[in-house]
């Protein structure tokens, strides 16, 4: 998607900082025109090398990373949803977006050392503007009385989480005390 084509709306008391991720230059120079801030909110790191261009710019101006990152970056959890505590390295159904996600978390936990940093591992997100049709269809058949189609035996677990609920706890994350890497992948 083209960075235009996004709906880019004003935050209340935060300033919004625009450039295109995968280029340094473009970052660095928007990081030097700027004095600092309290808290990077890193919402759109598909991979560790987005996010260490991104950490090589703001990292040293700021005082907290905040990462969303996914339930996708966890390996295999047959039978239960994943804990934070879990492998991860990408499961076998998400293909290179788990494992390149799982790449970005390490890089930051790694990091960790340096500057707070908060991961966030949400399971499916629903709410206004999502253009995914897996949740939406859930709700479909739910609401029709119709069934809902599980892979495999039917003994899968699904997660959803409001996407407003994930923005409220970002946000209090955000102003609260933090050390070393923590991670969060249940509300």
């Amino acid at each position: 998607m083209r960075l235009d084509q996004r709906r880019l709306r004003p935050f209340g008391g935060a300033e919004q900082l625009t450039a295109d991720r995968t280029n340094a230059d473009q970052l660095l120079q928007l990081a030097q025109q700027v004095t600092g801030f309290d808290v990077v909110i890193d919402t759109s790191s598909y991979n560790a090398e987005s996010t260490r261009t991104a950490w090589a710019a703001f990292s040293g101006m700021t005082e907290r990373w905040i990462h969303l990152s996914s339930a996708a970056v966890y390996k295999e959890t047959p039978g239960r949803c994943p804990a934070e505590g879990d492998p991860i390295g990408g499961a076998e159904i998400w293909a290179d977006y788990g494992v390149e996600k799982a790449a970005a978390d390490a890089f930051l936990i790694e990091k960790a050392e340096q500057l707070p940093v908060t991961i966030f591992r949400p399971p499916y997100l629903y709410g206004p503007g999502n253009d995914n049709d897996r949740e939406s269809f859930i709700w479909a058949r739910c609401l029709q009385r119709r069934p809902v189609v599980l892979p495999g035996n039917g003994e899968t677990l699904i997660q959803f989480l409001h996407a407003g609920d994930l923005a409220d706890i970002m946000v209090h994350a955000a102003a609260s005390e933090a050390i070393g890497a923590q991670v969060f992948n249940r509300k």
